[in-house]
């Protein structure tokens, strides 16, 4: 029998597709990027070396009333999520490993509200190396564009453009009514990095719109430091 989590998953990972299209993005005809040397860059940058860290490498969690902080000292970011959500990054990190290789590394946080067989509904940021000129709109509609390639039924529902940690960001909301599934997208350019942060639930879930604010509040707490 499908595990329903796995299934979940795989739309999940529609995300990390996008992440190579967008890499070749601002190449010419003839100039290949090097997902290769990205990915490389990325694995070092994460590398914790302070015995004192966590294995997902979050540094330290703080509880704010109804929601817990969550930061990562070394990748100099934090956020925040419902006190009754986890992180499991190496979680993450595992599945895309088993479901698309060598793109695992660029996760960066994994997590979310715990549910037989994983979590519903859950958080995923990936980082990514874009070109040096890639604009945040161009990368945004090149979400879009292979969502709807991946997921031929998809219902884009919202495209805004938003501020998100003193950055300029961008939200997308989509429905895969197919799978009874529904996204939240917000993209950030950051030093020649992309943020991918992407939340799924299950709208066939009694409790879809107040885990929509939810997942939307904690994708817009992320903050660099």
């Amino acid at each position: 029998m499908p595990n329903p989590y796995r299934i979940r998953i795989a739309k999940f990972t529609v995300l990390t597709v996008t992440i190579l299209s967008l890499l070749t993005m601002g190449c010419g005809s003839n100039e290949q990027p090097d997902v290769q040397a990205t990915v490389e860059a990325i694995v070092e940058a994460t590398i914790t070396a302070d015995s004192s860290t966590s294995v997902s490498g979050f540094h330290t969690t703080e509880q704010l009333g109804e929601w817990t902080k969550f930061s990562h000292d070394q990748l100099g970011f934090s956020l925040s999520m419902p006190k009754d959500w986890v992180e499991d990054t190496e979680f993450g990190k595992e599945m895309l490993q088993e479901e698309l290789g060598y793109l695992a590394p660029t996760v960066v946080f994994f997590g979310g509200k715990p549910s037989p067989g994983g979590f519903s509904p859950n958080v995923l940021f990936l980082q990514v190396g874009v070109p040096r000129h890639a604009e945040l709109k161009s990368l945004a509609q090149g979400e879009i564009n292979q969502l709807k390639l991946d997921i031929p039924d998809l219902e884009v529902i919202l495209e805004e453009a938003i501020t998100v940690a003193d950055h300029s960001a961008y939200l997308i909301k989509s429905l895969d009514t197919k799978n009874h599934l529904k996204f939240v997208h917000i993209i950030i350019i950051r030093e020649r990095r992309e943020w991918l942060l992407q939340c799924t639930l299950d709208t066939l879930s009694e409790e879809t719109v107040v885990e929509e604010e939810k997942c939307t509040e904690t994708l817009k707490s992320l903050k660099f430091h």
